[in-house]
Formats: C-alpha cells, sequence, structure tokens
C-alpha cells in the first residue's frame, strides 16, 4: 500500500527500500537488527526520486533517507519486543 499510495519503487531512496527487504526478510525469518541497519544504509548510496530529497538532485547522496531510518527504528523495536515476550 505504501508503494501504491505514494507510487514509490525500490530504488527511489525511500522508505520502501527498507521495508520491501524487511517484508522479505519476515517472511524468510531472517530478520535482525543487522540485516535493518544494512538496509537503512544503502539508502545513503542511492539518488532520490521522491519526496524532499529529490529536490536536492545529487545533494541527497550519502544521507540516509530519513522515512526509511525512522521505519528501522520500528522494526528493530518491534523485534525487541518479540524477543522480550511483549507481542
Amino acid at each position: 500500500m505504501i508503494q501504491r499510495l505514494g507510487r514509490a519503487e525500490i530504488g527511489d531512496k525511500t522508505m520502501v527500500d527498507v521495508w520491501a527487504p524487511v517484508v522479505e526478510d519476515l517472511k524468510n525469518h531472517q530478520l535482525t537488527p543487522e540485516r535493518i541497519d544494512e538496509y537503512i544504509l544503502k539508502t545513503a548510496l542511492l539518488r532520490a526520486k521522491k519526496g524532499r530529497h529529490a529536490y536536492a538532485a545529487d545533494g541527497s547522496l550519502g544521507l540516509v533517507d530519513p522515512g526509511s531510518y525512522s521505519s528501522g527504528l520500528l522494526f528493530k523495536a518491534l523485534l525487541e519486543a518479540e524477543e522480550n515476550n511483549y507481542v
């Protein structure tokens, strides 16, 4: 639904660049905090095609996408809650 509403694709430097691989990892029971960090950091290598960073053109290179970062925090909190039997 995030992709449909925002018309974002993987590689657009949006939260989709974290959500898509996290969903796959969840399906395969392979999600770890380290993998989440990896997905977040990969957004720094991308040129923004959507959102406010897109207006900065190449100025977005080297910067982590804020939506990806906050999504990563959410997923890490969910992993921690599961680990501590809060869910």
